[in-house]
């Protein structure tokens, strides 16, 4: 039980610990308004705290990888150009479909 729940916090603790290199350097370049991003941590890493505690259900259904990680980067590129900062997205062609819970991936 003790490595499941150790394995379900590195997901929020890796979370955490990205945002706050990304706070770091938006602070030092005081270019970037970061009042959204902690709003956004804070309402998802307590969300992601409780779901640990309750029982998943987990939906998988036939997901497009590429499309899922671009949407989930489209969310902070504008962040990155703030930063000088070019994010590439590279995929083998073509990419088969995988079997995941898009929410989780």
């Amino acid at each position: 039980m003790a490595a499941v729940f150790a394995h379900e916090v590195t997901n929020p603790l890796n979370g955490i610990s990205a945002a706050l290199q990304f706070v770091k350097r938006a602070l030092e370049s005081a270019e970037f308004d970061i009042r959204h991003l902690i709003a956004a941590l804070q309402g998802s890493l307590l969300n992601e705290f409780r779901d640990i505690a309750c029982p998943q259900n987990i939906d998988f259904q036939k997901t497009d990888l590429v499309k899922n990680t671009k949407a989930v980067l489209s969310c902070q590129y504008a962040a990155y150009r703030k930063l000088a900062t070019t994010v590439e997205v590279q995929f083998e062609n073509p990419v088969p479909p995988v079997m995941a819970h898009v929410d989780k991936i």
